[in-house]
């Protein structure tokens, strides 16, 4: 395509005194005032001296309250530390003293309170005719049964019953607990436990006393040995043993005996500090809260 030459007009640059035009919105704004966070402070302290007047102060009552019992709650999960660390050190001496071995010429004349939380060793035969089960008991978040199986004692009458491990709810049938049987003959090796009686925590009156023998059952809320005796042929020792997992190894063998039967604080101090925390943020929160500038807020209300 041609280009006329005798047509077309060159451009024509601006003249040297003439400043050059920018348009108003690449204008560069005033620098921001930098925060003052003494007046901040000064202006939040005046605004809390209405929090003790008028209906502010039915509130801060309120919230001083509920303050008063998160801490209150705080110091109740403290002391329940440590009541249980007392309870674990007496434990620990208990379990710290040698296996006493039960035999039949020692069980009846043994004292269930110095069995207590300490290892037993018992030799003697399986009635897996007799066993019962434990019922709400957990496993990692599952919830089954507790395999109690009396072990009759070598060269006697007397019988003491072992909880073997947990078994989940969908594995206690009849074939089922035929499949845990593990020989005729076993020696045991626990911590002993001294037997409850189950608690009325209702304000009922204690049923009467039963006579005549109790129906058969197969599982129980509690180790209730006396309940249990009513069923069983021969004697059982007033109580029982717990069986736990070598240390350091693990199995999945049913029953599955307890892996950890150490003791720890439990979940009393994460609960302490949890209390004391809610109160602290009920505290910050609501001063925050009462006190924050709300005159920019109504000024652009009032502006709208």
């Amino acid at each position: 395509m041609a280009i006329d030459n005798e047509t077309a007009a060159p451009a024509t640059p601006p003249a040297a005194d003439e400043a050059p035009a920018f348009p108003d919105a690449l204008d560069y704004p005033e620098p921001a005032t930098p925060f003052d966070w003494r007046a901040a402070l000064a202006g939040r302290w005046q605004r809390s001296k209405k929090l003790v007047r008028g209906w502010w102060l039915l509130a801060t009552v309120v919230v001083l309250i509920g303050m008063a019992i998160m801490v209150g709650l705080g110091y109740w999960q403290m002391g329940r530390l440590y009541d249980r660390r007392h309870v674990n050190a007496l434990i620990e001496q208990r379990r710290a003293q040698p296996p006493l071995t039960i035999v039949a010429a020692n069980a009846r004349a043994l004292d269930p309170a110095e069995t207590s939380d300490r290892q037993l060793t018992i030799s003697g035969t399986w009635d897996y005719a007799n066993e019962v089960l434990l019922r709400n008991q957990a496993y990692y978040g599952s919830t089954g049964y507790d395999l109690l199986t009396p072990l009759r004692i070598d060269g006697g009458d007397t019988a003491i019953l072992v909880d073997r491990g947990w078994i989940p709810y969908d594995k206690a049938t009849p074939a089922d607990l035929a499949n845990y049987r593990r020989g005729d003959r076993g020696t045991v090796t626990g911590y002993g436990h001294v037997a409850t009686p189950p608690q009325n925590w209702g304000s009922m009156p204690a049923p009467p006393a039963v006579t005549a023998p109790a129906p058969p059952q197969d599982a129980y809320f509690t180790v209730d040995l006396a309940a249990i005796q009513r069923r069983m042929p021969y004697q059982l020792l007033p109580f029982w043993v717990q069986v736990g997992a070598p240390t350091g190894q693990a199995t999945q063998a049913l029953p599955i005996p307890d892996e950890d039967l150490t003791l720890d604080d439990g979940p009393h101090f994460g609960y302490m500090i949890q209390w004391w925390a809610f109160a602290l943020i009920l505290l910050v929160g609501y001063i925050a809260m009462a006190t924050q500038d709300t005159s920019r807020w109504r000024r652009a209300q009032d502006g709208d």
